[in-house]
């Protein structure tokens, strides 16, 4: 059986193959902390120099922040809760969950 949509874990986002139906984690890494936050989060990336779009959305989707190669965000003001943060570098793309308290 074949999945064409992305697969959600707690952590990190997999992806199934259309061809092989196997999945597999993607290579990109992301590193989010302090996480659970308070308010600012610091991304850490394992390729620095690479291109990276940063996407942080909230549990309905809305985009509450973005931004091209910033590692650091203020989420301070916005409600507690789960928030995403969707990174792409062009090739790859990995999800993870923030939880702001």
């Amino acid at each position: 059986m074949s999945f064409l949509y992305p697969l959600i874990d707690c952590t990190n986002l997999y992806q199934s193959s259309p061809a092989t139906a196997i999945n597999s984690p993607t290579a990109l890494h992301l590193g989010i902390s302090p996480n659970p936050t308070t308010g600012i989060i610091n991304l850490t990336f394992d390729e620095p120099n690479a291109n990276y779009q940063v996407t942080i959305t909230d549990q309905t989707g809305k985009v509450v922040a973005q931004g091209n190669n910033q590692t650091q965000y203020n989420l301070s003001q916005l409600p507690r809760g789960m928030y995403l943060a969707q990174v792409q570098n062009g090739k790859q793309n990995v999800v993870q969950k923030i939880i702001l308290q």
